[in-house]
């Protein structure tokens, strides 16, 4: 793996590393001691977050939202030490485009600013390009694709539209994820611009942390030592609300020593924007294109669930 000579990252820092957190299944309860672990070791990272409560009763109802009084508090607390706050769509569920407008404005109001990052959930029909609208060219002429469903957030006919918003106030949405450990070295254009999806400025790609074992690999001596060998950036994806990193909501112990470990590092640490604005505007060569992009795209794992 060669040494990535177009990017030279603030403070002579010898690699990147940042973390986007999906929120699915997130409490107040079961996220506390990983992010207080976090803050203390100066790692800043991305949370995205739900504006709106769903019913308790259906998937992810449970999870905690802006609309929760204590976890609001908790999450303006992490921005303040400086985290970033992301959406994951305005709520667990599907939502038209009334919806939409009332949860980003319910966000800019509890927050201050409207996000800028943006993550796509599971199968709701709001997604941004989601689901067979995603699906590289190549794999449509061949056909070969799954048979789910897809989101008609850019689809300025649906009831789920809400594309023109996007493009005015979302700057980063994510893509693909692959199963490696250097995000720029397996796409080297992150972040990128795809003139076939109009309604995304930006999309950025990430790396697999799905789960204790993914996500203590990229955490890894040996994927540290392959960052600063190569100038390279981690941008891990995970859901830290999920049962995999924690026993009895406590950081899990071999995922703590493993942070502290990337802490020590010469590593430049903030939130995933922080990073995607600083790839845009100081790499010294022109990475726009898509096409190189797919050209990786047997590495990528199944982004759409």
């Amino acid at each position: 793996m060669c040494t990535d000579k177009s990017i030279r990252w603030p403070g002579g820092k010898k690699f990147a590393f940042t973390i986007v957190d999906d929120t699915d299944n997130a409490t107040l309860e079961n996220i506390q001691d990983i992010y207080n672990t976090l803050t203390e070791l100066q790692l800043f990272i991305t949370k995205t977050v739900w504006p709106l409560s769903i019913d308790k009763n259906t998937e992810y109802g449970s999870s905690h939202t802006l609309q929760d009084d204590s976890y609001l508090q908790f999450i303006s607390g992490l921005q303040n030490s400086g985290h970033e706050i992301a959406l994951h769509g305005v709520r667990g569920c599907s939502s038209e485009r009334q919806t939409i407008i009332e949860g980003l404005k319910f966000f800019q109001n509890v927050m201050g600013s409207l996000p800028k990052l943006h993550v796509n959930h599971a199968q709701n029909l709001d997604n941004l390009y989601w689901g067979k609208a995603w699906i590289p060219k190549w794999k449509r002429i061949i056909k070969r694709y799954p048979n789910e469903k897809s989101g008609y957030g850019h689809d300025p006919k649906s009831n789920y539209f809400w594309g023109d918003i996007a493009k005015e106030c979302i700057e980063y949405v994510r893509g693909y994820v692959f199963n490696h450990g250097n995000t720029t070295y397996i796409d080297r254009y992150t972040p990128y611009h795809d003139p076939g999806k109009q309604y995304v400025q930006n999309w950025f790609s990430s790396s697999n942390g799905d789960r204790l074992d993914k996500l203590l690999n990229l955490t890894s001596s040996k994927n540290l030592d392959e960052l600063e060998r190569t100038n390279g950036a981690c941008i891990v994806y995970t859901h830290f609300g999920d049962s995999y990193y924690k026993i009895n909501n406590k950081i899990e112990k071999s995922l703590k020593l493993n942070l502290q470990n990337v802490s020590q590092r010469e590593g430049w640490f903030v939130p995933a924007s922080t990073l995607l604005d600083f790839l845009k505007n100081n790499r010294t060569r022109n990475l726009t294109t898509l096409q190189s992009v797919e050209l990786n795209i047997k590495h990528s794992i199944d982004i759409n669930k």
